[in-house]
Parts: structure tokens; C-alpha cells; sequence
């Protein structure tokens, strides 16, 4: 294999292109990239699923990034409400599909970090 596929499907593919990251076979750049598939396994285990209207001036049950409240119109009435989501674990995510965990996906980019900036 010569550089980063764009796309990581398996264990295997993460952990191969790992170690050849360790054993210097990869270009500055390709570790940038399979940096971001690391990154983007952890940003892709969430998304926010909708949960409630907030009455006017209502507080959302909590913070950010635990709850995010935007601006929907209603497509029947067209009246604008607000709208409170709550962040979401994806089930399945490449995260549990690929059976890492967050920590060893945490220590896979801050090792490559390390390559990419030393």
C-alpha cells in the first residue's frame, strides 16, 4: 500500500496504516491525513437528535455540547420555534463498528501528532 486510502473501513486497515506511520513509510501529509480518519471516527460517533420545543425564553436542559438548541420552522404553519436536540451516541458508528475505543483512537492521533509536529 503507498500512502492513506480515503477510505478506512476495518481494525485492520487503521492499525496497518498506524504502523506504517511508525515505521516512517508514510509522507508528512499522508499522516495529516489518516490523522482526520481518526479524528473524524470520534466526531462521527454523535449527532443530535431532536428532543423537545422550547417555550420563549425557556432555558435548554443543559449545555452545550450535552444540547444544542436552533431555529425550525414549522412546515405545516411556518411558525419558527425553538427547537432543543440532544447529543446522540450513533449506534452503529465506525467508532463500535471497528471495535476501538475512545481512549486508543485519543492515543492513535496524539501519537501521530507527535510524528507530525517532531
Amino acid at each position: 500500500m503507498r500512502g492513506v486510502p480515503a477510505d478506512l473501513n476495518t481494525r485492520a486497515d487503521y492499525e496497518r496504516c498506524q504502523e506504517l506511520a511508525r515505521n516512517g513509510e508514510l509522507r508528512h501529509r499522508d499522516m495529516q491525513r489518516l490523522r482526520e480518519h481518526w479524528a473524524g471516527m470520534l466526531e462521527g460517533r454523535h449527532y443530535y437528535a431532536p428532543d423537545r420545543v422550547l417555550d420563549d425564553g425557556e432555558d435548554p436542559d443543559g449545555s452545550e455540547p450535552e444540547y444544542l438548541v436552533r431555529e425550525v420552522e414549522d412546515e405545516e404553519t411556518g411558525d419558527v420555534r425553538r427547537q432543543q436536540f440532544v447529543r446522540t451516541e450513533r449506534d452503529p458508528s465506525a467508532l463500535t463498528r471497528t471495535g476501538f475505543t475512545v481512549q486508543e483512537v485519543e492515543d492513535a492521533i496524539s501519537e501521530l501528532e507527535g510524528m507530525i509536529n517532531g
